[in-house]
């Protein structure tokens, strides 16, 4: 490999056909096999709920309605067709879909879903129609509004406080739904919805190049632009300076505080007039706006309805796309760093961390975590790329909690990750690469359609996984322990404090030292109950924070994984007792009791089996799935067995087995490890029956 890997390119898929035309629509066309005779046809229009104005807000959505559910073409295709159609809004983007039969005579089902996709491009808003679908969105506005959406607006907007995303979520507020007119709608829609700016990708069993020849028949005459210059001059100061106008259109028009980046301050939220193009802003010599972030790191969400504590800790930065060698060797270098860090906070959440100061203190009496998670992802309706720690405790653990969370994500950034944790998990990414390229001509259109919309948005290039599979092997034989670990300093700097910067790897970079640690704030959401007497305050919140920031750090120690569970003795006896029960097999298949289709592609049928112990097997050939296989073991009864006086029984045993022990003579972490090494998962729960 060359020393410079930037100078590699990615080589994007060659089945993809991709194309423009002439009023400006561009297509991605690819064909797949899976399942065979479907296609999935859908046209992204990249206008959502952060391109409305402020007295538009949860227009994009009214007008998603409009145009899809009145839609004659739509009535036609499920009328006549075996298809399945939707829309939906996000911050960044509308996507009306369709899964149609491929095989119809004359291609009628994907005729009609094109022609249907086109009556999009040219809807028509009657006031009989904008009635029906402002109840439909009023209707939905009150089914989601439960405590996990609250819970989920309340992070993001304090995740996304400098900029419209915190005031801009997609189903909109009541009294601006209720107050517009058809002219509303259809400005909205001139403004938004011409060929110019959406992107068509069609997937499944089709030939490209015919499927091209009826795009450009059925949607080539539609007029490339059609908003008028004075919606245009009302829409560009908010576009103006943003990412979508600077970096790509499929992002909404938003601007972003990046950790590690200079940034303007100010005592509170902006208000919601700031975000029409109003707001105090400067503008970098790019001409990029500069957001404006409150001055307090913390953001607390409280509710009585909130059944646990939780704490998530953000940091914010640029999307990169993924072109070169060098760009997916970084994705895999932050791949790795995620997982140690995951792995770590799993063991951690049992308070069995080796090395760790607090492993066997008194207070370590009960798991630090219900629910721990650590993960580095692009978010394209976000327009940035997210690093995020999620932790759910017991009220009465979130100290403890705050404490492990904050002090792992140190350790790691200080002292990085060890050898066997790159071997580890430098296996499991090739692994997984192996399993994806396995897979590739099972892959659901769903889901290439899917990868397509990410790449088109990032900019990124779209592989085939067997080529994906061989540039992350390449990848990989490159990377060094200190390259990852410096990966690894860069994605924990927000938890870390000046004193750890200068102990890290980070110290060795020139760049980076002289970046100021005071650039790399985190954003920290606290959600806290406020049922019965519970209450944590915002001061006793950013104590915790700080004094987990002062705990001293070392690095953990090496952990040795065992290549095997059992000693060669009790794995030979047990080879043993399979060699004889492979010799009884006929007699204890006593007969097959059933055999029927499923309908489920990945799945199609099931054979059931009947054992001389009275047990009962079913059997299901998993298509989709090379080189992986899925055992569950059922047994009745569970919560529901459990006597009034032992409520909870049930639960706790299963959850018991789920968490603790150990295999003997290995330690649980090293049994987890084991089962990291050979991508096995083990889940035991337990439901109602």
């Amino acid at each position: 490999l060359p020393s410079d890997l930037s100078s590699v390119p990615l080589p994007s898929h060659d089945g993809l056909l991709t194309g423009q035309l002439e009023n400006g629509l561009a297509y991605a066309i690819l064909r797949n096999g899976s399942p065979a005779g479907r296609i999935e046809a859908h046209l992204e229009v990249f206008a959502g709920s952060a391109d409305e104005l402020k007295h538009e807000q949860g227009l994009a959505h009214v007008v998603e309605h409009v145009a899809y559910m009145g839609n004659s073409a739509r009535e036609r295709l499920l009328n006549e067709c075996a298809a399945q159609t939707n829309a939906y809004t996000d911050f960044h983007h509308t996507v009306f879909y369709a899964s149609v039969d491929s095989e119809a005579p004359k291609r009628k089902s994907l005729d009609l879903a094109l022609r249907a996709l086109r009556e999009v491009l040219l809807a028509r808003a009657e006031p009989r129609r904008l009635e029906q679908e402002r109840a439909a969105v009023l209707s939905e506005m009150t089914m989601v509004n439960t405590i996990e959406y609250r819970t989920e607006c309340a992070l993001l907007a304090a995740l996304h406080s400098e900029n419209r995303l915190a005031v801009r979520f997609p189903i909109g507020l009541e009294e601006c739904i209720r107050s517009w007119t058809v002219d509303d709608v259809l400005a909205f829609h001139r403004r938004h919805y011409c060929p110019s700016n959406a992107v068509l990708y069609l997937v499944g069993d089709v030939e490209p190049e015919r499927a091209a020849q009826l795009v450009a028949e059925i949607i080539g005459d539609v007029p490339r632009t059609r908003f008028s210059e004075t919606l245009d001059k009302d829409f560009s100061s908010v576009l103006r300076g943003t990412l979508k106008a600077s970096q790509s259109r499929a992002f909404p028009p938003i601007i972003h505080a990046f950790t590690g980046e200079p940034t303007s301050v100010k005592p509170s939220t902006v208000d919601d007039s700031d975000f029409d193009g109003n707001h105090s802003s400067e503008m970098s010599e790019a001409g990029e706006k500069i957001a404006v972030r409150p001055a307090s790191i913390i953001s607390v969400f409280r509710h009585p309805l909130l059944q646990g504590f939780s704490l998530h800790v953000f940091s914010k930065k640029r999307i990169a796309s993924m072109r070169s060698l060098e760009d997916l060797k970084r994705s895999v270098t932050q791949r790795i760093v995620a997982a140690a860090l995951q792995i770590r906070f799993n063991v951690t959440s049992r308070g069995v961390l080796a090395g760790h100061p607090d492993a066997e203190s008194g207070d370590n009496t009960g798991s630090a975590f219900n629910f721990v998670e650590f993960l580095q992802m692009d978010s394209a309706r976000e327009a940035c790329a997210v690093t995020s720690l999620d932790m759910v405790s017991a009220r009465e653990m979130w100290p403890f909690a705050m404490r492990l969370g904050v002090t792992e994500m140190r350790r790691v950034g200080i002292h990085g990750i060890t050898r066997s944790e790159l071997e580890r998990y430098s296996r499991a990414v090739l692994q997984e690469a192996a399993q994806f390229a396995a897979q590739a001509d099972r892959l659901s259109n769903a889901h290439l359609v899917q990868d397509l919309m990410d790449s088109v948005a990032t900019q990124s290039v779209f592989m085939r996984p067997e080529v994906l599979f061989q540039a992350t092997a390449m990848a990989l034989s490159s990377l060094t322990l200190e390259e990852v670990n410096q990966t690894a300093a860069e994605m924990c700097r927000h938890a870390m404090t000046q004193e750890d910067v200068s102990r890290s790897v980070l110290l060795k970079t020139a760049n980076a030292s002289k970046v100021p640690q005071d650039l790399f704030k985190p954003i920290l959401v606290a959600c806290v109950p406020t049922n019965g007497k519970f209450d944590v305050s915002d001061d006793e919140l950013l104590d915790a924070w700080h004094a987990a920031q002062l705990e001293p750090v070392e690095s953990g120690e090496e952990v040795i994984v065992p290549q095997d569970l059992l000693d060669p003795e009790t794995k030979k006896s047990l080879l043993e007792v399979v060699r004889v029960l492979d010799a009884q097999r006929s007699s204890l298949l006593l007969r097959e009791v059933a055999s029927c289709e499923t309908g489920i592609t990945s799945a199609p049928f099931v054979l059931q089996y009947s054992l001389a112990n009275g047990l009962r097997v079913n059997l299901l050939p998993a298509i989709g799935q090379p080189g992986r296989a899925h055992i569950r073991l059922a047994s009745p009864g569970g919560r529901m067995v459990e006597a009034l006086d032992q409520i909870g029984a049930v639960a706790v045993g299963a959850r018991t087995l789920q968490e603790g022990g150990a295999f003997e003579p290995w330690s649980r972490q090293q049994v987890e490890l084991f089962c990291v090494d050979n991508l096995i998962q083990v889940e035991i729960g337990t439901t109602l029956e």
